[in-house]
């Protein structure tokens, strides 16, 4: 039987792997980084990999932001100005189900005039256009009326301060304001056409303009948030 000094010895020997029972605690106090890297990759795939929908706490106020589109343009909040309802859709380019709704907006925006419904997405892990064309390529079937915006930090401690899961979606007006609470989780295109159908009639209704099927002329768009 080994003394106690010979088995501490056998333990501080760098050659010496650690006891199969504690080989996991071992890897992680000699590779923290690694470990925390697998983990927070676990968190964010099994996030897009939900289907569940979720509510969100609202934005305390109006949304506000500035970022660039995938031009290079700048981009605010006034881009809600474009129209009388929007769907800020936020996503990333890893997520699955995020792929599937861009097909689901590219039907959504053809149904309806620019000035009436516009979808905004904001790709959260992406603060710059990939130069090999990864964002633009994830969003070619949403159609060239998805306007995509690029993430910026200070979105985290506003109106993105709850999001922990990707796609999210936020009903917005034109003054920026949520007509309800963000949802997260993956939505079928019958659930989209029906919460557009809700949320612009109600936003309509405020405004005093007519019903979509009742609208007799083009509505009227703002303008361009660049102020060109």
């Amino acid at each position: 039987m080994k003394s106690r000094r010979a088995v501490a010895a056998h333990i501080r020997d760098p050659q010496c792997s650690p006891p199969r029972s504690s080989a996991r605690f071992w890897f992680m106090r000699r590779y923290p980084a690694f470990v925390c890297a697998v983990a927070l990759c676990a968190v964010l795939l099994s996030g897009c990999a939900r289907t569940t929908v979720n509510t969100l706490p609202a934005p305390a106020g109006p949304i506000r932001f500035s970022t660039e589109d995938l031009q290079g343009n700048p981009a605010d909040e006034r881009i809600f100005q474009n129209a009388a309802l929007t769907l800020l859709a936020v996503f990333s380019t890893d997520c699955g189900p995020c792929a599937g709704e861009m097909e689901f907006y590219g039907h959504l925006t053809q149904e309806h005039k620019p000035g009436e419904f516009q979808i905004v997405g904001i790709a959260a892990n992406h603060a710059a256009p990939h130069a090999d064309g990864t964002l633009a390529a994830f969003v070619e079937k949403a159609g060239s009326r998805f306007q995509v915006l690029l993430y910026r930090p200070e979105m985290a401690e506003t109106f993105l301060r709850d999001v922990k899961k990707v796609p999210v979606h936020f009903w917005v007006n034109r003054e920026g304001k949520t007509l309800a609470a963000p949802e997260t989780g993956a939505k079928s295109q019958t659930a989209l056409e029906e919460d557009v159908k809700t949320y612009l009639g109600l936003v309509l209704n405020q405004e005093g303009t007519a019903p979509p099927e009742e609208a007799g002329g083009e509505t009227d768009n703002p303008g361009r948030t660049d102020g060109n």
